[in-house]
């Protein structure tokens, strides 16, 4: 009788090992059974499949209901929110000294006497000074030689004319020949001139050449000969002045420069 009840717990372990166990009253967690908290064998229907996620982040401003993304290269930049718009300002300036229009004259910084190298030598002059106050552009000396006069030279339809400064000192090109200037003509650094200045013009107070007076068509600096000036501190002798003409071995002298076309 023992033998028997030993052969049947043999055959019964025999059956065990060979099918697995389920629990009978599983407690169920997502896809995994659970027997009384604990878990000998998974339910053998369930299967557990790898979860992927896949996400991206991104990163927005948003202001007032609305976002914008840009991008921009700029030399300088400034952005301004409010109320939920953008804006984005983008700016490059560059500094000239030229009016938007009409011409400009200044009176030289530099002294001379009479010898200037001919009108091509004073037209040197004018433009290196010129270009290196900021001036853009073709710069020419205001003289009148023994062959051209200067009003006859100038661009009468050039507009308004300046000093230095951006001051108006005469309405059109022709008023600088007959009536007073508005206001003083200041140097190339846009400084008013109070010492040596007596400025060669060899003109009258018209524009028109004062033949003989124009140091030998400004190539002579001896004190033999001589040439018309003006004085830069009137506004109605500026181109003539009443001690005028002076040798021309004054080397105090300056010259009147201008970007208006000749």
């Amino acid at each position: 009788m023992v033998r028997l009840q030993v052969i049947l717990i043999v055959f019964i372990l025999i059956l065990g090992c060979g099918h697995r166990v389920k629990c009978l009253n599983p407690i169920v967690i997502g896809d995994t059974e659970y027997c009384n908290g604990y878990n000998p064998y998974p339910a053998e229907d369930s299967t557990t499949e790898p979860s992927t996620d896949t996400s991206s982040s991104s990163t927005s401003t948003s202001s007032g209901g609305s976002s914008s993304s840009t991008s921009s290269s700029s030399t300088s930049s400034s952005s301004t929110s409010s109320g939920g718009s953008s804006s984005s300002t983008s700016s490059s300036s560059t500094s000239s000294s030229s009016t938007s229009s009409g011409g400009i004259i200044f009176v030289t910084s530099s002294i001379h006497d009479g010898n200037l190298g001919g009108v091509t030598g004073a037209n040197t002059i004018c433009q290196n000074l010129a270009t290196t106050a900021g001036f853009s552009g073709t710069w020419k000396a205001l003289l009148s030689d023994d062959t051209n006069s200067i009003k006859d030279l100038l661009d009468t339809n050039f507009g308004q004319i300046y000093n230095s400064k951006g001051v108006v000192i005469a309405d059109t090109v022709s008023d600088i020949w007959s009536i007073d200037l508005n206001d003083v003509i200041t140097d190339d650094l846009g400084n008013i001139i109070s010492n040596n200045t007596l400025v060669y013009t060899g003109s009258f107070i018209d524009g028109t050449k004062d033949t003989g007076h124009t140091c030998s068509n400004w190539t002579s600096n001896s004190s033999g000969d001589t040439g018309t000036t003006g004085d830069i501190t009137s506004n109605i002798v500026w181109l003539k002045s009443e001690i005028s003409p002076i040798v021309c071995s004054s080397y105090t002298v300056r010259i009147y420069c201008t970007n208006i076309p000749q």
